[in-house]
Parts: C-alpha cells; structure tokens; sequence
C-alpha cells in the first residue's frame, strides 16, 4: 500500500477510536432491545 495513504488510514483509525467504539456500543444494544414492549406501548 502507498506509504502516505497508509499514515492517513491509520491516523483516521486512531482518531475515530473512541466514537466508533461508542457508535458499535449503541448498535449492539439497539440489537438486544425488546421491540415487542414498545410496541405495546404503540397500540
């Protein structure tokens, strides 16, 4: 891979550690949340 593309990458990668962390987090959990008692609330 080109020298330079490649600094760029890893430096994007460092600086997004943290709010991909917290972004993959929030997914796991929107994952795991029980739809069905929202949905009663819903009706």
């Amino acid at each position: 891979m080109n020298p330079q593309l490649l600094r760029v990458t890893n430096r994007i990668i460092e600086r997004s550690r943290e709010t991909r962390s917290a972004y993959l987090a929030r997914i796991e959990q929107a994952k795991n949340f029980d739809r069905s008692s929202f949905a009663v609330g819903m009706r």
